[in-house]
């Protein structure tokens, strides 16, 4: 890859552009930024990854309305993940584990601003649509 500051921050400009143009023009907008750790693993100052991040939460307030973003577990540094965590009304940690010639998808929402979150997982299926399993396992 090449280490190019001025192009990662070039980028940032041009999405916190393109986040007040849909301010300007959109009503009823549901954004969403697939995937978030893009911008977090660019050559960039903290800062403008936390300007990014406080201008999209900013943008769904102004605009009444979602921003989803989508950020890989486990591969930020502690201080950025919590960053996101802190700055989000709702985290949904999304879970893949295999286990022999099964795949358990498991959710759960550790954080939901202003109520109390889930302790419990779920475990999921996408078929035409999410189900929640609410089965329970026998040991």
């Amino acid at each position: 890859t090449i280490d190019d500051p001025y192009r990662d921050t070039r980028i940032f400009d041009f999405v916190g552009e393109e986040l007040d143009n849909v301010s300007r023009k959109c009503t009823s907008c549901t954004i969403i930024v697939d995937n978030f750790s893009f911008f977090l693993n660019l050559n960039v100052s903290r800062g403008l990854k936390e300007w990014l991040l406080i201008k999209l939460y900013n943008t769904s307030k102004f605009l009444k309305n979602l921003i989803y973003i989508y950020v890989m577990k486990d591969v930020h540094p502690p201080e950025i993940s919590n960053l996101v965590i802190d700055v989000s009304d709702v985290v949904f940690d999304l879970d893949v584990e295999k286990i022999g010639d099964k795949v358990y998808r498991r959710l759960s929402i550790p954080k939901i601003r202003g109520k109390t979150s889930f302790v419990d997982t779920f475990r999921y299926y996408v078929r035409e649509g999410v189900v929640i399993d609410t089965s329970r396992d026998i040991a």
